[in-house]
C-alpha cells in the first residue's frame, strides 16, 4: 500500500522542524482577582490595605520562613473582624516568586453555614524590593476570616551532565529510567534511523553501548516504548516497544519485547492478536504496573491525519493482546502532544498538540488508568492554558500533584522555557517559571523522570542542529520545613 504524500509532509514537519530556528516564550502573566468566578485586573497598588484601619488594628505575624526549594507551602491563620495579617515574604534565588491569596468568610446561625464567600487573589514580587505586605480580614458583616497563603520560592535549576564518549547528536530518541541507568532508544541521527540502545549510568557519568541480539528492531526513531519491569537496579530491565517511524517516515508496527541484561539487549517480535493499532506514529503512551496493561493513544494515521483511539494491550506468553475499550469521554484527536505517567496512581497525562492540518490544541487531560470501574478520560480544565507545542517534554511531579511542561515547537520556532500546573489548586493554572536558565530552546525530545526523588531528564532533540547533550532537572526536591 502506497503511503499517502499528506502523512509524509506532516510527519516530516513534526519530527524535523526545520522552521524552528529560534526560541519561542511564554506571554506575561497577569495580576488578577478572581473574586466568585469573575476575573478582573487589579494594580499593584490595589493591594495595599488602608493606612487609618492598619493602625488601629493587631498585628498578628508569620515569621520569615526559610528560603525553601521550588515547592508550595501553605500558611494557615485565623483572624477576627478587622485584623491585620502581615506576610514576610521568604527569598527567591531568582528574585521573582509568586503568592496567591485565598481569604474565605462564613457566616454562621446555629452550627449551619448560610453564606460562605471566597477570594482569591494572585500577583507576583521581587524580593529584592518588596519585603513585607499586609491583608485586612474584613468583610461587610465583621465575621472571622481563615487565610491561607500559598508561597513558591527558588526557581528550579537545570544540571548538564557530563560524560566523555557517548551516543551521537539525534532527535526523536525515546528515554526511559531504570534505577541508576538512563536508557535512550533510536532517534533521527545524521544518516538516518538509528536503532542502537545506549544506557548511562548516573553514578559512573558514563555511556555504553548495549549489544543486541534476537529479533533487533528496525532503524527509526520516535520509537514509544515502556518499561515494565526493573530489578537490581537497573541491571535487568523488560519493556516492550509498540511504534516508530524509519527515517523515510514509513511507520515501524508490531510489538517487540526487550529483556536488557548487563549491558546486552535481546529483542523479541511477539504476535499481535485482537483490536490491533492501524498505523500510527507520534502516539501518546503509558502503562499500568497495577494492571500490567499498555495503554496507547492518538496518534498521526496513514491517512495524514489524527485520531483519538485509546487501544489497551497485555502480553499473554509471546503474544500481545489489543483492545479498544468503550469509554465515556474522549480528548479530541491529536498527534505529537507532551505526555507523562503518574505511576503511584496509575494516571496519563496529555498536554497540548496537534490537530488535522497541524491545527493547534492547549489542552490537558488525564487517563485514569487504574479505576476499577473502568478507565476514564477527564479534562483538566486549567485557565491560561498553555501555549501551543508539539513533541516536547512533560515531568509529573507525584509528590505535589504537578505537571511541567519544557521544550517543544509551535510550528515557527522552539520553546526553551518551563511551564508549571499545580493540580490541586482550586483553579489549576498554567505559570511561566522565569528568571531560570534553561538549556537551549528545542524540540524532538524525550524524557524521563525519578518519581522517588523528583529528577527529571532530558536528551537529545534539534535546535535546528542534532544535539547530544543530556541535562538533569530537581522538580521535587525535599522542602525545609515552615512555620
Amino acid at each position: 500500500m502506497k503511503t499517502p504524500r499528506s502523512f509524509f509532509m506532516l510527519l516530516l514537519f513534526s519530527l524535523l522542524c526545520s522552521a524552528c530556528t529560534g526560541p519561542a516564550t511564554s506571554t506575561e502573566q497577569t495580576k488578577e482577582v478572581v473574586t466568585e468566578g469573575v476575573s478582573t485586573e487589579v494594580e499593584q497598588e490595589n493591594l495595599k490595605p488602608d493606612a487609618s484601619v492598619v493602625e488601629e488594628a493587631p498585628e498578628p505575624v508569620i515569621e520569615k520562613a526559610e528560603p525553601l526549594a521550588w515547592s508550595t507551602t501553605t500558611l494557615e491563620k485565623t483572624l477576627s473582624a478587622g485584623a491585620v495579617h502581615r506576610i514576610t515574604l521568604p527569598e527567591t534565588t531568582g528574585g521573582e516568586g509568586k503568592i496567591s491569596f485565598f481569604l474565605k468568610t462564613k457566616q454562621v446561625i446555629e452550627g449551619v453555614s448560610i453564606e460562605e464567600k471566597e477570594l482569591v487573589i494572585r500577583f507576583s514580587y521581587n524580593a529584592s524590593v518588596q519585603e513585607s505586605f499586609e491583608v485586612i480580614a474584613e468583610d461587610e458583616k465583621k465575621q472571622s476570616a481563615s487565610l491561607s497563603v500559598k508561597i513558591n520560592t527558588t526557581i528550579p535549576e537545570w544540571t548538564k551532565l557530563s560524560f566523555l564518549d557517548g551516543p551521537k547528536g539525534r532527535a526523536n530518541p525515546a528515554m526511559a529510567l531504570a534505577g541508576d541507568r538512563l536508557l535512550m532508544l533510536g532517534g533521527f541521527v545524521a544518516a538516518g534511523g538509528s536503532n542502537e540502545l545506549w544506557m548511562y549510568q548516573l553514578s559512573k557519568k558514563s555511556w555504553t553501548l548495549a549489544k543486541a541480539s534476537g529479533d533487533v528492531i528496525p532503524e527509526g526513531g520516535v520509537f514509544r516504548w515502556v518499561v515494565t519491569s526493573i530489578e537490581e537496579d537497573g541491571n535487568k530491565v523488560e519493556g516492550l516497544v509498540v511504534q516508530g517511524m524509519s527515517s523515510s517516515q514509513a511507520p515501524i508496527t508490531g510489538t517487540y519485547r526487550f529483556v536488557i541484561n548487563g549491558t546486552d539487549v535481546a529483542w523479541t517480535k511477539l504476535q499481535e492478536e485482537g483490536t490491533v493499532p492501524t498505523s500510527r506514529a507520534i502516539s501518546a503512551i503509558g502503562y499500568s504496573s497495577k494492571k500490567k496493561m499498555l495503554v496507547l493513544f492518538g496518534g498521526i494515521t496513514l491517512s495524514g491525519k489524527p485520531d483519538n483511539i485509546t487501544y489497551t494491550m497485555k502480553i499473554n506468553g509471546d503474544k500481545a493482546v489489543w483492545e479498544t475499550p468503550t469509554l465515556q469521554f474522549k480528548p479530541p484527536a491529536r498527534y505529537g502532544s507532551q505526555f507523562g505517567v503518574d505511576p503511584v496512581n496509575g494516571r496519563l497525562y496529555v498536554v497540548s498538540g496537534s490537530a488535522a492540518n497541524q491545527s493547534p490544541l492547549t489542552d490537558t487531560w488525564v487517563l485514569h488508568m487504574d479505576r476499577e470501574e473502568g478507565m476514564l478520560w477527564q479534562e483538566i480544565k486549567a485557565k491560561n492554558p498553555i501555549l501551543w507545542r508539539q513533541n516536547g517534554a512533560l515531568f509529573v511531579d507525584v509528590k505535589h500533584r504537578r505537571l511541567f511542561v519544557w521544550g517543544g515547537a509551535n510550528g515557527k520556532a522552539a520553546y526553551g522555557d518551563l511551564d508549571a500546573l499545580t493540580l490541586d489548586d482550586k483553579e489549576p493554572t498554567w505559570e511561566a517559571i522565569g528568571n531560570m536558565t534553561n538549556p537551549p530552546a528545542r524540540t524532538s525530545i524525550y524524557s524521563a523522570c525519578n518519581h522517588e526523588n523528583g529528577k527529571c531528564y532530558i536528551g537529545g532533540g534539534r535546535a535546528p542542529t542534532l544535539l547530544s547533550d543530556l541535562w538533569s532537572l530537581e522538580i521535587a526536591p525535599t522542602p525545609k520545613s515552615a512555620p
